[in-house]
């Protein structure tokens, strides 16, 4: 798993789900909503007896599987017509963003502990 890569897609989940606020996009929600589903949940199903020695994976774990639940939340308002409260649950300081923001930071983390054997 490219660590980078990972990132840029949890990264645009952002994008996806303004794009499915403003109706421009379709997701299936209760896909969006599983952690296990996207490539990054798989990687980390497939990985876990070699990733569980870095401390910074319980932590990816665990904010990993509240972006999904907080992501699939917002697509099923979206897609039942609650827009506004979809787009507001989107804004900074929200769930959704301290989310995404702590996957990145978890990946982060991963990615040095990686590099650093020695630390863990």
């Amino acid at each position: 798993m490219n660590i980078d890569e990972a990132i840029r897609a949890h990264t645009f989940w952002k994008v996806t789900l303004r794009w499915l606020v403003n109706g421009r996009q379709k997701v299936d929600a209760d896909m969006l909503g599983d952690d296990h589903a996207c490539e990054l949940g798989r990687w980390m199903d497939a990985e876990q007896a070699e990733l569980a020695r870095y401390p910074a994976y319980s932590d990816l774990c665990r904010i990993h599987a509240e972006f999904h639940r907080v992501a699939g939340e917002i697509a099923r308002l979206a897609l039942g017509g609650q827009t506004e409260e979809a787009a507001r649950m989107l804004a900074p300081g929200s769930a959704f963003s301290r989310a995404s923001e702590g996957i990145i930071a978890a990946l982060k983390a991963l990615r040095e502990q990686m590099a650093s054997p020695s630390e863990t």
